[in-house]
């Protein structure tokens, strides 16, 4: 949804052809249907109204520690065993996301089944994630994709603190904006302020603005980053151009 949103305001015309295409196939009545998936139900309002008013809207929000450990174990099944810190490790990885918590647990039993085990230990936990880092899924790129200038530079500027001392790292963004100025870049503090606020709302961040702390827990995505989008890597011509994607496959 957030794809064809973007190809609407690009080009109007060959998003109303594809969409229209789209909702002939569903009308048809052949038992073909549509999932979309998208952070903000607005902006499939406003950007697709057409399939807006076709669809059925059903949030799928992120899991607690708890559910995400639960989720894993009960897709084993018993037919595999899992040791509390590899579980733990890979619930916290995911963020909560059950898509992401998917791809970890396939990574997880890969590697077990590399190892001739049937039990998932810390170590074998850790190897599938970093297998993720090196060939992330496309979900984890278009989570890093969907955000903005700002957001990915206070992102990255997080996982950089957090780097330096301990996982799970604590600081504020006055602390943000000096690792900014160190690298030669500047934020307003409103731009800040609401990148802060935005990351906190996708829970990639916790963020405290009356304190102005915010918190980086050890992620998939922050691994990601850290690998491939250091500070210094995020410039201003950085844009995910989804259009011409879209635009290819129509064409095709």
């Amino acid at each position: 949804a957030e794809l064809l949103c973007r190809l609407a305001e690009r080009d109007s015309h060959l998003a109303a052809r594809f969409t229209a295409a789209l909702r002939e196939m569903v009308q048809k009545g052949d038992g073909a249907a549509l999932i979309f998936g998208l952070h903000d139900q607005e902006k499939l309002r406003k950007g697709l109204p057409v399939f807006s008013g076709m669809s059925r809207l059903a949030s799928a929000g992120d899991l607690s520690m708890d559910a995400a450990s639960q989720a894993l174990e009960s897709a084993l099944d018993g037919k595999a065993a899992l040791k509390h810190q590899a579980r733990d490790l890979l619930a916290g990885l995911s963020g909560g996301q059950p898509c992401l918590l998917q791809h970890l647990g396939f990574a997880a039993v890969e590697r077990m089944n590399s190892a001739a085990t049937n039990l998932l230990e810390p170590e074998l936990a850790e190897q599938a994630a970093e297998d993720l880092v090196q060939s992330p899924p496309g979900l984890l790129l278009d989570r890093w994709d969907d955000l903005s200038r700002p957001e990915k530079l206070l992102f990255s500027a997080a996982v950089s603190v957090q780097s330096r001392t301990s996982r799970g790292g604590i600081s504020g963004l006055a602390d943000i904006t000096m690792i900014l100025r160190s690298h030669g870049l500047t934020l307003l503090d409103e731009e800040l302020n609401k990148a802060a606020v935005s990351l906190a709302a996708r829970n990639l961040i916790r963020f405290d603005p009356s304190s102005g702390r915010l918190r980086m827990d050890d992620t998939l995505l922050g691994r990601w980053v850290k690998n491939n989008h250091p500070l210094e890597s995020v410039s201003a011509s950085e844009d995910y151009d989804s259009g011409d994607i879209l635009r290819q496959s129509v064409e095709a």
